[in-house]
């Protein structure tokens, strides 16, 4: 009987152990599938930092080339605006001998209108 008894309990004992192992396993099945999703999803990750830099880089690249040709065009409305001055000053100028010239072409035509009037004043 107690010889029953302990073969009894042996087996009960190996059935719950072989139960614990099966339980365990299933967990351990579930730990790996889990763990090789992280592993995929890392994977992800890193692949959309990667494009993420990259992307950065080019941005990065193309603010550089914005900013270089920002400062090319200050330049060049620097030296539009310094001929644009020089222009107006030449402009100037022209308007003034202009205005002298128109003076004098006044002064000269009056000059004529006064001989002509004196021409005929004394022709008549």
């Amino acid at each position: 009987r107690v010889t029953r008894g302990l073969s009894s309990q042996l087996q009960d004992t190996a059935y719950t152990i072989r139960e614990e192992n099966e339980d365990t396993q299933l967990e351990a099945s579930r730990w790996t599938a889990e763990l090789q999703s992280a592993k995929i999803k890392i994977s992800e990750l890193e692949n959309e930092k990667s494009a993420m830099e990259s992307q950065i880089s080019l941005l990065l690249e193309s603010e550089s080339n914005l900013q270089l040709r920002l400062k090319a065009f200050e330049e060049k409305k620097s030296t539009l605006e310094i001929e644009r001055d020089a222009l107006k000053e030449e402009l100037q100028v022209v308007t003034d001998a202009l205005e002298e010239l128109k003076t004098k072409l006044a002064v000269t035509e009056e000059g004529y209108r006064i001989q002509m009037d004196k021409l005929q004043s004394n022709i008549q």
